[in-house]
């Protein structure tokens, strides 16, 4: 009897329903509350898409790690290591958005809602969750919005913006990975199939939704 082996990942499992996730979010047209709520549906979709997206991009690190022989914690600090002193994207503030939402920090949103077509933002207050380094550095508190990249820290602002920004910075960051021989074997050009039958890769998802926010923008 001959045995053979596979080395098992996850990553591949996730681009599927991040495909899903980003078809129906751009099916989404109610439009939320500015600065106060995004609608239910468009956090929904926004939120998986999130986590599902950073999950998928850290699965690639532990393979990465497995091929290179190495064994650390994972996550954000190994990309940290990868990257040194490359050109690569900063992922901080993503993967702060993805623990704040995985780890189910609780916030409280102060507003005015005395004009109801047009609710305004008084201020926000973090109440529950660990305030790490990470987040320390990169969370502006009085906004509830990250410094650099203005991702939306509250769960129930999170809209297709902030799921379109980690798209594209995970997109970018697996690129880099690729690019320095640390991603292979076609990993990042795995397809999903859209119910329309068109089969699109990560790429492809990242313009498909970075494109409907700038539509949804200039529509207003």
């Amino acid at each position: 009897m001959t045995t053979k082996r596979y080395v098992s990942i996850a990553a591949g499992n996730f681009l599927q329903p991040i495909a899903d996730l980003v078809a129906k979010l751009i099916a989404q047209h109610r439009d939320s509350m500015a600065e106060v709520k995004a609608n239910e549906q468009e956090g929904d979709y926004a939120i998986s898409t999130i986590l599902l997206t950073v999950a998928m991009f850290e699965s690639w690190l532990m393979r990465i790690q497995y091929d290179r022989g190495e064994r650390t914690d994972g996550g954000f600090s190994y990309y940290e290591k990868l990257r040194g002193k490359h050109d690569w994207p900063d992922l901080k503030e993503v993967f702060v958005l993805r623990n704040t939402l995985a780890h189910n920090h609780v916030w409280e949103v102060w507003y005015d809602d005395s004009n109801p077509q047009a609710w305004v933002l008084d201020h926000i207050e973090h109440l529950i969750g660990c305030k790490t380094k990470n987040f320390k550095e990169t969370v502006d508190l009085r906004l509830g919005r990250t410094k650099a990249h203005h991702l939306h820290i509250v769960p129930s602002l999170v809209d297709r913006t902030d799921a379109s920004a980690v798209l594209i910075l995970i997109t970018a960051a697996a690129g880099a990975l690729e690019k320095a021989g640390l991603l292979f074997g076609g990993m990042l050009h795995h397809v999903a199939v859209l119910t329309n039958g068109t089969r699109v890769d990560l790429h492809g998802l990242s313009n498909m939704l970075r494109d409907n926010v700038v539509k949804k923008k200039a529509a207003k």
